[in-house]
């Protein structure tokens, strides 16, 4: 992967983290326990990539460069955040709102 490509993929990631944040109205401590979670998550899959590369399961092509891990961390951290996302994470849909976390979702 590019720098430019993880960038992009970082970004529309944190779009849709945004647009959840807003039709949802999350509240600040959700939104920080969700975006910690992602961090841990993406702490673990750094992990797993890297122990499944060692043992030449697989190999993720990527431009080593020093900003490379930094920016992968983020984009994981912002994108497992998403993937992880569940109904049950949503505030109480009352009044409508119940078809606006389901699109943003």
């Amino acid at each position: 992967m590019t720098r430019l490509q993880i960038i992009l993929w970082a970004c529309a990631y944190l779009v849709e983290l945004l647009a959840v944040i807003y039709f949802t109205r999350a509240t600040v401590r959700r939104i920080m326990g969700a975006l910690v979670g992602g961090a841990a998550a993406a702490l673990l899959a750094l992990g797993a990539i890297a122990l499944c590369e060692a043992q030449g399961w697989w190999r993720i092509p990527f431009a080593s460069t020093p900003y490379f891990l930094p920016l992968f961390y983020l984009g994981l951290s912002i994108s497992l955040r998403q993937s992880t996302s569940s109904p049950g994470d949503w505030p109480a849909a009352s009044g409508g709102v119940a078809w606006r976390c389901l699109l943003a979702s």
